[in-house]
């Protein structure tokens, strides 16, 4: 019982987080394609990472069920592209400045909102990846 309280609380600390990133998401996301005129390759890498932050926010979601075998694929597949749309982001978008921000850690708060959500995916892309490789290793 302790550990799936532990999962669920788990799961939740990156979910919450990413649920106020999803909202911002959802506002920006729509701002840009009401204001956009002319497609600007910004725009469209700006829509692609936010695209894709909404298939990790659902690959956070889907972990609420548990980590189930038929669904592995799935979850690494979603979790992946949020973190692919993150990096993205990061990158190109915000340059120099995000990743210094990213490693100075000065305004823990902020730093949790945008870094949590990522901490919790790359965790269970990992423990999914290991439970694949395990179970493989035993069928051999």
């Amino acid at each position: 019982m302790t550990k799936r309280v532990l999962y669920i609380l788990f799961v939740l600390s990156g979910l919450i987080p990413a649920t106020y990133l999803l909202f911002l998401t959802l506002l920006y996301g729509g701002v840009i394609l009401l204001e956009m005129n002319k497609i600007d390759l910004t725009d469209l890498l700006i829509l692609l990472c936010f695209a894709f932050g909404i298939c990790g926010y659902l690959g956070l979601l889907s972990l609420l069920r548990g980590l189930q075998e038929k669904y592995y694929k799935t979850n690494l597949i979603l979790l992946g592209l949020g973190i692919i749309g993150f990096f993205i982001f990061m990158t190109f978008i915000g340059q120099a400045p995000a990743r210094e921000w990213i490693f100075n850690i000065e305004e823990i708060d902020e730093w949790l909102v945008f870094m949590l959500p990522n901490i919790v995916s790359l965790t269970f892309i990992a423990l999914i990846l290991t439970r694949i490789t395990m179970n493989k290793i035993e069928r051999f």
